[in-house]
């Protein structure tokens, strides 16, 4: 059994903060939006 390192308050501070990259609906709409020929590029953030 894995003891947790972080204590409940450290845990709480810190989830909030942990962001998804190129997560499957943003993939998916990417892929639609180059099949229309419109290109984005990753280093501009995307409204999810």
């Amino acid at each position: 059994m894995n003891k947790d390192r972080l204590t409940k308050e450290r845990r709480s501070w810190n989830m909030p903060r942990i962001r998804g990259k190129d997560t499957t609906p943003k993939r998916i709409v990417r892929s639609l939006l180059h099949r229309m020929a419109y290109r984005l590029h990753r280093r501009i953030p995307v409204p999810a």
